[in-house]
């Protein structure tokens, strides 16, 4: 079984691009784990990055994935490998069938949902794509 959700924010704004008739959305995000612990014994936040791949057939999710935004993904660990200039390389990416923006990070500053950005969450958009 491979299934993977991990909750961080992304590191810039999501990239898309049409192909055929869908779009995929690239992004990042980083995600802190509070578990190693410095020379004097306090713990401290290691980051990790992850890549992100959604298919969408509308695209309209790509207005929502604007960086420092916290986002919950969940999909497929899919590696991928390839070859250039005679040198081997590969990368570990997750496949997201769902992006879950949080619309209510705000709420301690006393707005609710993203100011910046007014347009409505496409909440019953799904992958399209069957990515796996």
């Amino acid at each position: 079984m491979n299934n993977f959700s991990i909750t961080g924010r992304l590191t810039n704004d999501a990239e898309i691009k049409a192909v055929n008739d869908s779009n995929v959305i690239n992004f990042s995000i980083a995600n802190n784990d509070e578990s190693k612990k410095d020379a004097n014994g306090n713990y401290e936040d290691v980051v990790s990055f992850f890549n992100c791949v959604y298919w969408s057939k509308s695209g309209k999710m790509v207005n929502h994935l604007r960086k420092g935004k916290m986002v919950t993904c969940s999909g497929r660990l899919k590696q991928e490998r390839w070859e250039k200039d005679g040198q081997n390389y590969n990368r570990v990416t997750l496949r997201c069938y769902e992006v879950l923006p949080h619309v209510f990070e705000n709420v301690e500053n006393g707005t609710i949902g993203n100011s910046e950005n007014t347009e409505p969450f496409p909440i019953n958009e799904q992958s399209n794509v069957e990515p796996f």
